[in-house]
């Protein structure tokens, strides 16, 4: 009997089942993020593929190799020596299949067993089901998880990026990361690669503009860089000119619109920290990474600060 899943799907469900060590049987990864897909891809894997017992109990196929019957067979093998199977089908879409083989397809993925997951993936052909397919939509939708990728937002890229770079022993400012951003392209991908180019090229604990523009090679012409920038810089009027911390005003660097707060070293105070917008209603102040981890005790120790 294949495994139930509820409708509501998607990555938040997915971070869950890998938490519980519960793995579904059907998933749908997509999107244009290919970087998490290969990430939560390999996470899957990693929790249910034994690696000496690999050969026997993992599966995969591709457009060039998929064969229906070979894919059934998969499904439905019994574990050699494991618990789990894993079959991972890349870039084919059987909503294009002839009508006979669709409702075969529909047959396999409504009915796979406990011990199987199955994992299509959508990389460069895009995923679009045709819902008017009934049989083989139902299939999907009531006993599959849709997972689909998108581009980060650039709050959670800037974030990223500068935990990427502390863990090289590097800093890097927020404007330099917006800059590598948009210079990139804004994909993980892409900025995983250039991160590791830049670190290997500056000797200096700081990044500079000077490092990324000698080693990255961007995506789009200059001019339209300095566009970019230069509509940033128009449109970001600072909404919060003043912050407090327990009564006492944060420094602020108005250049670069950042505050500063001095942080104690008992880490069991740092929580507590509250701030007070002065003039301003609706305005939140948040981590954008939890400054208790040892690395940000460590930069905070050594003296120098940490965004």
């Amino acid at each position: 009997m294949a495994k139930k899943q509820p409708q509501t799907n998607g990555l938040a469900e997915l971070k869950q089942q890998l938490k519980n060590k519960q793995p579904g049987g059907l998933y749908i990864f997509h999107g244009e993020e290919v970087f998490l897909l290969k990430h939560y891809l390999g996470q899957l894997r990693k929790q249910l593929v034994d690696p000496l017992m690999e050969s026997f109990n993992s599966h995969r196929f591709n457009n060039e190799n998929f064969s229906l019957q070979e894919f059934g067979d998969a499904v439905e093998a019994i574990p050699m020596m494991a618990e789990h199977t894993f079959v991972q089908v890349d870039e084919v879409d059987f909503f294009k299949f002839p009508e006979a083989e669709r409702n075969k397809m529909g047959e396999f993925l409504a009915d796979i067993p406990e011990w199987c997951t199955v994992v299509f993936t959508y990389e460069t052909v895009e995923w679009k089901p045709d819902k008017r397919l009934k049989k083989l939509w139902d299939a999907v939708s009531k006993h599959g998880s849709i997972v689909e990728f998108p581009k980060q937002e650039q709050r959670d890229l800037v974030a990223w990026i500068t935990r990427h770079f502390a863990a090289q022993k590097k800093r890097i400012s927020t404007d330099l990361c917006v800059y590598l951003i948009d210079i990139t392209g804004g994909t993980m991908t892409a900025l995983a690669g250039e991160i590791d180019k830049i670190c290997a090229y500056s000797g200096a604990e700081h990044i500079h503009r000077s490092d990324i523009d000698a080693v990255v090679e961007p995506v789009m012409e200059i001019e339209e860089i300095w566009a970019i920038e230069d509509a940033r810089v128009e449109s970001e009027a600072p909404l919060v000119t003043r912050l407090e911390n327990h009564g006492q005003a944060l420094g602020y660097d108005a250049q670069n619109n950042t505050f500063y707060c001095t942080l104690g070293m008992d880490a069991e105070d740092w929580p507590e920290i509250s701030f007070t917008a002065k003039g301003e209603e609706g305005v939140s102040v948040a981590w954008i990474d939890d400054y208790t981890y040892d690395w940000c005790a460590d930069a905070i120790r050594d003296g120098y600060p940490y965004q």
